[in-house]
Parts: C-alpha cells; structure tokens; sequence
C-alpha cells in the first residue's frame, strides 16, 4: 500500500502545537486523523522557519525564553510518526518556477515555493488553515485535508 504524503502548514502547526489557539482542536483531530489514515505527515525547512518566527514573537511577547519554547516546538514536531522533512529545490530552473506558480496562481512568493517543494516531492494534499491555496484547491492542483 502506498502512503498519500500530507504537506502541514506552518498554521496547520501552529495551531497543533498550541493548545489555547482557537483552531488547536481541529489541527488535533486532523492530525490524529492524518496519522490513523497512514498519511505521511510532510514539511520542508520554509513551514519550520515559519513557525520558529512566530514562536520568537510570541515568545517576546510573553517575555519567555525564545529558545526553551523553538526547541520544545522542534522536539514535538520532530514526534509526530513518520514526519518527513523535505528538501527545498534549488536549481535556477526551480526559481524560475516559483516565478510562474505565482502568476499563474496568484501566488506569494512563500507560499509559491512551498507549492514548488510540495510539486517536486509529489505531495498533493495539504493541511492549512490558509485561505492563499484555495484556487490550487479549485484548479484541481492540490487537495484539502482540512475541509
């Protein structure tokens, strides 16, 4: 049987990580969904440099310890079951593809190359709260799995 991989955005983790976000329930009951369903849970170094930023904010905020609460976070995040890590492309060809997923998809940059890993890892499916994917929803590019 082959696993279908599951991209998780940064505020798909966010809000899985912190248990007094308003969304935290539904990350929880997707993420337990995802792992029961054999999806293989997928990230690439863009979604941790995402939350380790909004980590740091919240943590000044709070006047915590930026580093206690980033290596916490990584720690969990490192937990999940069969959680993969993915590389970023990085030849001239694949910026040049970031370039067209933005206009063809009215895309920002960060979340052009986050399609770009999610297209080169052969990833169709992704779970965010963001509402930034929903045409390669409607384009039949990706798949929700939060719906």
């Amino acid at each position: 049987m082959i696993s279908t991989k599951c991209y998780l955005d940064a505020n798909f983790l966010i809000y899985f990580l912190d248990s007094t976000s308003l969304h935290h329930q539904s990350a929880f009951k997707a993420m337990t969904r995802l792992i029961n369903q054999s999806y293989i849970p997928c990230i690439s170094s863009l979604v941790l440099d995402e939350v380790m930023y909004i980590i740091q904010k919240y943590a000044r905020m709070q006047k915590k310890s930026v580093h206690l609460f980033i290596v916490q976070a990584m720690k969990h995040i490192q937990s999940i079951p069969q959680i993969k890590l993915l590389p970023i492309p990085s030849t001239w060809k694949d910026q040049c593809t970031v370039v067209r997923y933005m206009k063809t998809y009215k895309l920002n940059p960060r979340d052009a190359y986050h399609l770009l890993v999610m297209k080169s890892h052969n990833v169709r499916v992704c779970a965010t709260f963001d509402q930034d994917f929903s045409s390669l929803y409607e384009k039949h590019v990706l798949q929700p799995f939060i719906s």
